[in-house]
């Protein structure tokens, strides 16, 4: 389950429409809250857990992240769930964010 923190009205406050803060905030709403009110939590779980790895791995090389995964979570997602993280994670060119080039 998803929630906002206790302060986040201060955010989404309409006096701060304006500001930077609030329109990115916004767009990612808007981007991902589609992605995620129809999926089950196990995964949410695995593509954050995926995205994790990626980030810290700073690669998208199936084998370093079936690796890292197993490390970290060993037997919690198997090889093709985690493919397919991967893999939505190039359509959404989230490797872009999560890997600094």
């Amino acid at each position: 389950m998803l929630s906002l923190g206790s302060k986040s009205g201060t955010l989404l406050n309409s006096k701060y429409k304006t500001s930077p803060a609030y329109t990115k905030t916004q767009s990612m709403l808007d981007d991902l809250l589609p992605l995620f009110t129809k999926t089950k939590s196990e995964d949410i779980e695995r593509l954050a857990s995926v995205c994790k790895v990626v980030q810290d791995a700073q690669t998208l090389s199936e084998e370093v992240v079936q690796e890292k995964m197993a490390e970290w979570k060993p037997g919690r997602f198997t090889p093709s769930e985690i493919q397919k993280s991967i893999q939505f994670i190039k359509q959404q060119a989230w490797d872009r964010k999560l890997i600094y080039k």
